[in-house]
């Protein structure tokens, strides 16, 4: 993001209620790499009731699956401005984990975020 890092925040929402520990959560960002990202936000809640608003907030649906185990989602990445409108909707499923997706997701991502700030 360049000159444009310190105007970007990327929040995460946790849809997980068996994991919603702050433990469970550093250690997702250590083994993903991002504990050291700068901006990096990753919020839960220990009542799914609270990140099914969230995702009711943004229309996004979630669903709780057999055993509770997790929350069915999409996987879907808001651009939101400094205005807190809604810029760009992209639909960030990761597919298979290789270094050539989790790339391309962080490209996307950066130059969503890059096509928003330049318009603001």
């Amino acid at each position: 993001l360049g000159e444009h890092n310190p105007h970007v925040k990327l929040v995460a929402v946790n849809n997980n209620p068996l994991y919603n520990q702050p433990a469970y959560i550093q250690a997702f960002d250590r083994q993903e790499g991002l504990a050291s990202t700068p901006n990096w936000e990753y919020l839960s809640s220990d009542n799914p009731a609270t990140l099914r608003k969230v995702y009711k907030e943004y229309g996004v649906p979630a669903e709780t699956l057999p055993a509770g185990a997790m929350l069915g989602h999409s996987d879907i990445a808001y651009v939101i401005n400094q205005r807190g409108q809604l810029t760009e909707e992209l639909d960030m499923d990761p597919g298979p984990g290789t270094a050539a997706t989790q790339s391309s997701f962080a490209t996307e991502l950066a130059e969503a975020a890059n096509k928003t700030l330049a318009a603001s």
